[in-house]
């Protein structure tokens, strides 16, 4: 299956980053989720209007920032 240790690393890196990337991925449409439920329903998790934009302006941007995290670690790490 396996010719040498250098294939298997490679593997596991390639699997390591697939799961990374999906898992930043499913945390960025969770934060955009979250972010709307808060700006369009606030009465649901009992805030008050003047709250609901400030609580749904941070969970967008953590979506961002794990976006921008999925680059940095793209350009950093890049494909091999």
């Amino acid at each position: 299956m396996y010719e040498d240790d250098d294939e298997i690393i490679r593997e596991v890196r390639a699997r390591s980053r697939r799961a990374l990337f999906q898992i930043f991925t499913a945390l960025t449409f969770i934060a955009l989720g979250v972010a709307l439920a808060t700006h369009h329903a606030p009465e649901t998790f009992a805030l008050s209007p003047n709250e609901a934009p400030e609580i749904a302006k941070g969970f967008l941007y953590m979506g961002a920032a794990y976006t921008a995290t999925l680059f940095a670690w793209d350009w950093i790490f890049g494909a091999e």
